[in-house]
């Protein structure tokens, strides 16, 4: 089921372990490459009479707010590259939790870097790069800019830079 589902054997994604722990290996892998509604959706295939399951499922789609994968990225390296020297320049960017700032209102459990920041910035970008609508109608970068440009305030570059990406995101995003 899960390479029928998911595209990728389940030995790759978890050794022959406990059940338990092949269980664990596998939420946490969905989890991280964001197929957790294609694995609820293949469980709930195979088990169609499953009650149980069919209340988890609609209780996981009410929790979790559904963000669409578009069929291509729209952010240029050279543009992801600014994007992230701007965002890291910001004094908030330093810790963990102020970066985590900029993803307020994103839905979504990133790959993230607590120790550094470039990464950490660069991995967000790349992963909300090519994600669609959020359930409420925002794009998620633009909403990762929003987030960002009250902590841009006091400087003209960077605000200047980020309202250009901004606008850039949504003309790109009206052409999808």
């Amino acid at each position: 089921m899960v390479f029928d589902q998911l595209g990728v054997h389940l030995n790759q994604i978890a050794e022959d372990d406990s059940y338990r722990e092949v269980i664990t290996r596998l939420i946490l892998w969905v989890e991280d490459e964001g197929q957790t509604a294609n694995l609820i959706a293949a469980v709930r295939q195979a088990n169609a009479g499953n009650l149980r399951l069919r209340d988890f499922e609609n209780q996981y789609k009410q929790r979790r707010p559904l963000i669409l994968l578009l069929s291509k990225k729209v952010v240029e390296p050279e543009i992801r590259r600014v994007l992230v020297d701007i965002l890291a320049g910001l004094p908030v960017s330093e810790s963990f939790k102020g970066r985590s700032v900029f993803l307020s209102g994103i839905p979504g459990n990133l790959n993230r870097s607590e120790e550094n920041a470039r990464l950490d910035l660069d991995k967000i970008i790349e992963q909300l790069d090519g994600l669609g609508r959020t359930n409420t109608g925002s794009w998620p970068l633009v909403l990762l800019i929003d987030n960002a440009l009250p902590y841009a305030e006091g400087y003209s570059r960077p605000t200047a830079i980020l309202q250009a990406v901004r606008s850039n995101l949504l003309q790109l995003y009206g052409d999808i």
